[in-house]
């Protein structure tokens, strides 16, 4: 799968997500929708700038993490999960984390590598 076709599936799974939880029907409408490659995505929703991104798009628009914030999300960075914050009108309000699953098969190739030879 491309890397644009990864991001546009990427994209509409935390879409629904987000979706899926807001109260009724008034769902918000996004307009100016771009991607920034290797940054995230931005885009107008209801009149304010959204965008939602990791390290590279908060350092472009010289936005900070809130402290607890930072330390809510800690857990998150431990366990390797690629944290992606959501920045309104130059203000970090929350965090995404996007993780892979893991697949039953994998402990599986693990053994396997090892009684191989293969270490770390």
């Amino acid at each position: 799968m491309a890397v644009a076709e990864q991001l546009v599936v990427v994209a509409g799974d935390v879409r629904s997500v987000v979706l899926d939880r807001l109260p009724g029907s008034g769902r918000p409408v996004a307009t100016e929708f771009r991607s920034l490659p290797g940054r995230g995505v931005q885009a107008v929703v209801d009149g304010n700038r959204v965008a939602v991104g990791g390290p590279a798009l908060l350092s472009e628009l010289a936005v900070a993490v809130p402290p607890e914030l930072a330390a809510a999300t800690r857990p998150w960075v431990e366990r390797a999960a690629s944290v992606l914050h959501v920045v309104r009108d130059g203000r970090v309000l929350g965090a995404v984390a996007l993780e892979d699953a893991v697949r039953p098969e994998s402990r599986q190739a693990i053994d396997a590598l090892h009684r191989r030879g293969v270490a770390r």
